[in-house]
């Protein structure tokens, strides 16, 4: 480092600091060109440095963090389409006929006695040579349904076919 004042003379940082006490603001200091370099080298280092922490601290800030994540619930509604209107279905009481648990369950209309016309108001059309056909555990029933006395294990079925 160069020193104004006294020409030409190169000091020591510490000397320099002690000049600086000694005589004042009066000193001027005249740097070569490899160390402006490396000053200016450090100033830009410097900022860089300060800009990159900027840049993060801004980033951290605008993440959302896990506690401020809002969960949206959506509800869907279905409603019946035809196939399901041609079906029923309901578990087996111990002791109780599958006619008598079915008028229990829902609308029911009867043709004649024992025979299942009309279940939820869905009536089997004749015109479509429809009917509702009874079912026991998966299997078309052998006997009618005011006649089979169903278990707790059974699942009763009732479904629109076609004769």
């Amino acid at each position: 480092m160069k020193v104004g004042g006294t020409a030409g003379t190169v000091i020591s940082r510490k000397q320099y600091m002690n000049l600086i006490s000694e005589q004042g603001p009066k000193v001027s200091i005249s740097l070569s060109e490899e160390e402006g370099f490396f000053m200016k080298k450090t100033i830009i280092i410097a900022i860089a440095v300060i800009v990159s922490l900027l840049v993060v601290a801004v980033g951290l800030k605008t993440i959302p963090h896990p506690q401020s994540v809002q969960t949206i619930k959506q509800t869907a509604t279905v409603k019946p389409t035809a196939s399901i209107k041609n079906y029923f279905s309901y578990k087996g009481l111990e002791g109780k006929n599958a006619l008598e648990l079915l008028k229990q369950k829902t609308s029911v209309e009867e043709a004649g006695i024992g025979f299942v016309a009309s279940i939820n108001n869905r009536p089997a059309d004749k015109n479509k040579h429809e009917y509702w056909a009874f079912y026991v555990n998966g299997k078309l029933a052998s006997v009618g349904a005011a006649d089979y006395i169903t278990k707790n294990s059974d699942t009763i079925e009732w479904k629109i076919e076609k004769y």
